[in-house]
């Protein structure tokens, strides 16, 4: 069995009388490809703002390579290792976009010890293998939505990370874009060892790279397990996927 990367243990936030993640707890293995799904509001950005830092656990304990990061900062778990992106892409406007990839690889892991020389070589090689390289000049603000999304994974490998959060990076995206997409994470999972946790909502694109799956529902986690074990899951077709996916499956001979 693959080392333990990651733990959350009853990890949780309250907005007031908001139970919005409710005693979460998963682990994370090196090597994995995670499908993180559930309904919209189900908690599962909250979770990775939690892992991140991004938000003050009201309770619970994250452990990352054995280590207890439950109360540092964003900044501080860029540097240990956790990359990820955001369902609402956030670049650094008034940057251009090979600039964007270099304060990723300056601020993170590799950071340390990098020089501006190294970073934009750094940032060339994210942005090559995210199909960006040709608009390494453009300003940010002149992207399409697309082009945002690989920014932002671009930038997020870029800080060489041990664990990648993915948060919905097809949302909006054509069916051929879909397909590259699935290849390229399973490129960085398999070719670049990066461990992956990613939320989506395609779910031919979830049930088919994850290795596993873990799902929430209104801030609680209802399941885990294989796809196959996930589709047939009666409490995740009921809270989630529904019946016109499994009358769908059927009639698609799975």
């Amino acid at each position: 069995m693959s080392k333990l990367l990651l733990e959350a243990k009853e990890i949780s936030v309250h907005f007031g009388a908001l139970k919005a993640v409710e005693k979460v707890s998963f682990d994370i293995r090196q090597g994995e490809l995670i499908g993180f799904i559930g309904p919209n509001g189900a908690g599962k950005t909250t979770t990775i703002n939690l892992l991140t830092g991004v938000y003050r656990k009201s309770y619970g304990q994250v452990l990352f390579q054995g280590n207890d990061i439950t109360a540092i900062t964003p900044n501080q778990v860029a540097r240990l290792g956790i990359a990820r992106t955001f369902q609402i892409t956030k670049p650094l406007v008034g940057m251009s976009v090979e600039e964007n990839v270099m304060a990723g690889a300056l601020f993170g892991t590799a950071g340390r010890n990098l020089s501006v020389k190294a970073a934009r070589q750094k940032a060339a090689e994210c942005l090559d293998l995210t199909g960006m390289n040709e608009k390494r000049d453009f300003p940010v603000s002149k992207l399409t939505v697309p082009d945002r999304k690989r920014l932002e994974l671009a930038r997020s490998l870029a800080t060489d990370p041990t664990l990648l959060l993915l948060d919905e990076v097809m949302a909006g995206l054509r069916p051929k874009e879909i397909d590259e997409s699935l290849e390229l994470i399973k490129t960085i999972n398999e070719k670049m060892n990066i461990t992956i946790l990613f939320i989506e909502h395609v779910m031919r694109a979830v049930m088919s790279i994850s290795q596993r799956i873990i799902v929430l529902n209104t801030g609680q986690k209802i399941a885990e397990g294989n796809p196959k074990e996930i589709s047939e899951n009666p409490q995740v077709i009921e809270a989630y996927l529904g019946r016109k996916y499994m009358e769908r499956r059927s009639t698609d001979g799975e």
